[in-house]
């Protein structure tokens, strides 16, 4: 009798085991047979891969990004119906132009840009069909993912632009998001023209410079050329974390989604203007975004914290003018702090049609170090 519990006992584990395995195989079935082109779930499911698998799946979701035969730039699919990602001072003119999307299969395809943030420096592109102006586009895609998802593994970086299909294992150098400097000839002087805050540098022994995935099919990052000599040492990429809170509405939009507000700003903050001030020689003119700041700006930027701005900044019949230094903003009661262009930039992609906010500023021109809070300014505006 004792024997034959055993036995059941037995039996029940296996079964139960066995229940378990298939059940397992069937998932991992379904990604690689039926959900195929869904790269981080295959990757989620099926811990076997190797690196030159994981690689080729990348590739596979890559774009060559052009203009007729001149292809110019990389970028990486994000979803199944085809959203191209991009840095977009690597885009450069070309959202202006007719793009087209040369795929690792050589198959080539239509690509809109929808969205393209200035202070993030991401640019997203729809991709259509060559032909058929409705065609339902199903392509290989990876995930959107943050810096902090990076894992304790190695990452990866995969390029595929013109003729150069590569990956390699790729060593992180930052530990956090950092502040980089995107350099320009301006006035014939190879100046900084944009500082970008959401960056991290990295190391490929091979100098494969594309996007920077984890091994779990997750987009953490774009590499960003910043015309600077130090670009094949040290190699830099912008996280895209911030498309996760924009992506629902680039989706939904028809036209391309962009922000009123964030497109009416032109200013920076004080960590942009001490990276930048670092860098230049004395004397020098400074530009940020193509403006000049000011001198006597820049003589007191060091006891200041908000957002300088460059240009009047103007939505709804009401206008801050420039020279104004923004400090902080309310919704609904809530008053925050204002120190990074970042922070207002969240702010501004947060507000919900309808809802009223405040902007409280400086004016520059007659600033009182001694009694700042003299001449605040407080502005309000509906969100159409």
């Amino acid at each position: 009798m004792e024997r034959k519990k055993k036995s059941i006992l037995i039996f029940a584990i296996v079964s139960v085991i066995l229940l378990a395995i298939v059940g397992y195989l069937g998932v991992v079935c379904y990604f690689f047979l039926f959900d195929s082109n869904n790269i981080s779930g295959k990757l989620g499911v099926w811990g076997f891969c190797s690196t030159e698998d994981i690689g080729n799946m990348y590739l596979d979701a890559s774009f060559s990004i052009g203009v007729g035969e001149e292809q110019h730039s990389y970028g990486i699919n994000v979803r199944e119906d085809g959203y191209v990602v991009t840095a977009l001072t690597e885009l450069g003119d070309y959202q202006e132009k007719k793009i087209l999307l040369y795929a690792n299969n050589g198959s080539i395809y239509n690509g809109n840009v929808v969205f393209a943030d200035e202070y993030y420096n991401l640019a997203v592109i729809k991709v259509s069909s060559l032909n058929e102006e409705n065609e339902k586009i199903a392509l290989p895609y990876v995930k959107v993912s943050s810096f902090n998802n990076r894992g304790f593994g190695s990452l990866i970086s995969v390029n595929l632009s013109g003729t150069t299909k590569s990956y390699d294992s790729v060593e992180l150098l930052s530990d956090g998001l950092e502040t980089v400097a995107y350099y320009e000839k301006i006035d014939g002087q190879q100046i900084v023209s944009r500082v970008f805050e959401n960056a991290f540098y990295y190391k490929s022994k091979q100098n494969v410079n594309g996007a920077i995935l984890n091994k779990k099919g997750e987009l953490l990052g774009i590499y960003v050329n910043l015309n600077s000599v130090l670009d094949e040492y040290f190699p830099a990429a912008i996280s895209v974390d911030f498309l996760n809170s924009v992506i629902g509405n680039i989706v939904k939009s028809t036209d391309g989604y962009k922000s009123e507000l964030v497109e009416n700003l032109n200013g920076l903050d004080m960590i942009q203007l001490e990276s930048d001030i670092a860098s230049r020689v004395v004397g020098e003119v400074y530009y940020y975004n193509g403006k000049q700041v000011p001198d006597e700006f820049i003589d007191i930027y060091s006891s200041l914290s908000g957002v300088y701005l460059l240009d009047d900044f103007s939505y709804g019949g009401q206008t801050i003018e420039k020279a104004n230094l923004i400090t902080s903003v309310s919704c609904n009661g809530d008053r925050k702090t204002i120190t990074t262009v970042y922070e207002l930039v969240n702010f501004f992609y947060g507000l919900s049609s309808g809802s009223t906010f405040k902007i409280f500023s400086y004016n520059m021109s007659d600033f009182d170090i001694e009694n700042p809070d003299t001449n605040v300014n407080e502005t309000t505006f509906v969100v159409e």
